[in-house]
């Protein structure tokens, strides 16, 4: 049985060893996979899934090419994220 330890996230089925993950959170996400089996003592395995931030884009400056078909046009982007 899978089950959320840290972070955020939706677990699609729960007792399934192959389960997806939704809605997963910025960061690190720990889940653990629980086998029980009767008297004996569960045996347990975490999974870390780390999701980093969407980065961001922006074009701070262009200038277009002079004629079609042309080279001589330009951009200036930055990233952050």
């Amino acid at each position: 049985m899978w089950t959320l330890i840290a972070g955020t996230g939706t677990i699609t089925t729960p007792a399934s060893p192959t389960s997806g993950v939704t809605a997963l959170g910025i960061g690190a996400n720990t889940f653990r996979w629980t086998i029980s089996n009767g008297s004996c003592t569960p045996s347990t395995d975490d999974v870390i899934i780390t999701r980093n931030a969407t980065p961001t884009v922006s074009i701070s400056s262009q200038s277009n090419v002079s004629c079609n078909g042309g080279n001589d046009g330009d951009a200036t982007a930055s990233a952050s994220g």
